[in-house]
């Protein structure tokens, strides 16, 4: 899709914009399910899917794999993975309905704050 929208005109930042919306999310799409269970040469079949599309975009200015996640404001999937299996432990820590799935002696982190809803104040439904 990536070689194909380039070969016809489409900008950089368009490309990329591409990229992040539609090819990154099927990269990662619940990997704090999937992801600890990754081999090393599953993350790497993965992160070669990341560095073929910044070549694509990138052109002649790709000059390497860690320069392109710079130029192009991405992590590597590897790093992607494990901020989200953080970021989810941590919520399942701090959430009153899910916390008490762990067992007791696990430490509890404070809460990250207010969801998205309670900051815009939308119902959130029966409990």
């Amino acid at each position: 899709m990536l070689r194909r929208l380039k070969s016809l005109g489409v900008p950089l930042p368009e490309l990329q914009n591409i990229y992040r919306l539609f090819i990154l999310p099927k990269l990662t799409y619940a990997s704090p399910a999937w992801s600890p269970s990754l081999t090393a040469a599953q993350l790497l079949q993965l992160d070669r899917v990341q560095k073929r599309a910044a070549k694509i975009i990138l052109g002649p200015a790709y000059t390497g794999y860690d320069s392109a996640l710079t130029a192009l404001g991405l992590t590597s999937l590897a790093t992607h993975y494990t901020t989200s299996l953080q970021q989810f432990g941590l919520k399942l820590l701090c959430h009153p309905r899910h916390c008490d799935l762990l067992p007791p002696d696990v430490p509890r982190a404070a809460s990250p704050g207010p969801t998205r809803r309670q900051q815009t104040g939308a119902h959130q439904g029966p409990h």
